[in-house]
């Protein structure tokens, strides 16, 4: 249905963002300001 493919797209998005998080903090970033970007930018609609 509609629904599960919908629900697809949200868990995949959460293990994109998960990923960036784990990359951003092997490359020694803050990860608070990555949040950040994620959360106001245009990724969080």
């Amino acid at each position: 249905s509609v629904k599960m493919v919908n629900q697809l797209l949200a868990g995949v998005h959460i293990a994109a963002a998960a990923e960036a998080m784990a990359f951003a903090a092997g490359l020694g970033l803050r990860t608070r300001t990555l949040f950040d970007v994620i959360m106001h930018g245009g990724s969080s609609s």
